[in-house]
C-alpha cells in the first residue's frame, strides 16, 4: 500500500471515527428529556371514596431511559418482581409492557406522551388473581434543562 491511500485511509478512519463519536454525545443529550415539575397520582378505585386518590408533588430531573422506572408504584411489595419491558415508541408516544417473573398473573402497561413542554405517564395495573385495579399518573411540566443534575434526580427522592 502506498504511503498517499495509507494517509488516505487514516483520514477516513479518523473522520469516521470524530463522526461516531459526536453523534454517540448528540444521542447522549437528546435522552435528557429536561426538568420538570411533576405530579404523582394514584388512583385505586376498589377503596372506600375517602382513599381511593392520593396525590404528591414533585421535581425531578427525567431522560427516557428512566421512564420505565419513574412510576413509585413499582417499588411496592406488590410489584416487587414486575417491571416495565419491550419499549415501543410511535411519534411522542412511548409504551411499555409490565412483565412480572412471580406467576402470579399481575398484568398491566404504561403509556408516555411527551410534548415540547409537558409530560404525562399513565402506568395501570391488575392485580393477579384479584379484581383489583389501580393506576398511577405522573404529569409535569418542563421547567427547564437538567443543569447540575443527573436524570432521576430531584426533590423529594
Amino acid at each position: 500500500m502506498s504511503r498517499r491511500l495509507r494517509i488516505r485511509c487514516g483520514c477516513r478512519f479518523a473522520a469516521l471515527t470524530l463522526f461516531l463519536v459526536a453523534g454517540q454525545g448528540m444521542a447522549a443529550e437528546s435522552e435528557t428529556l429536561g426538568y420538570y415539575d411533576l405530579t404523582i397520582e394514584m388512583q385505586m378505585p376498589h377503596l372506600d371514596e375517602g382513599l381511593r386518590y392520593a396525590t404528591r408533588r414533585d421535581a425531578h430531573c427525567l431522560d427516557r431511559r428512566g421512564l420505565s422506572a419513574a412510576f413509585t408504584s413499582l417499588a411496592y411489595n406488590a410489584l416487587s418482581d414486575c417491571a416495565l419491558e419491550h419499549e415501543r415508541q410511535q411519534g411522542d408516544t412511548v409504551s411499555y409492557e409490565l412483565v412480572c417473573s412471580g406467576g402470579h398473573g399481575t398484568t398491566g402497561a404504561a403509556t408516555w406522551r411527551i410534548d415540547a413542554d409537558r409530560i404525562v405517564g399513565r402506568l395501570s395495573v391488575t392485580l393477579g388473581g384479584k379484581n383489583m385495579t389501580f393506576s398511577e399518573q405522573v404529569s409535569g411540566r418542563r421547567l427547564g434543562d437538567c443543569t447540575g443534575q443527573q436524570p432521576g434526580t430531584g426533590a423529594g427522592r
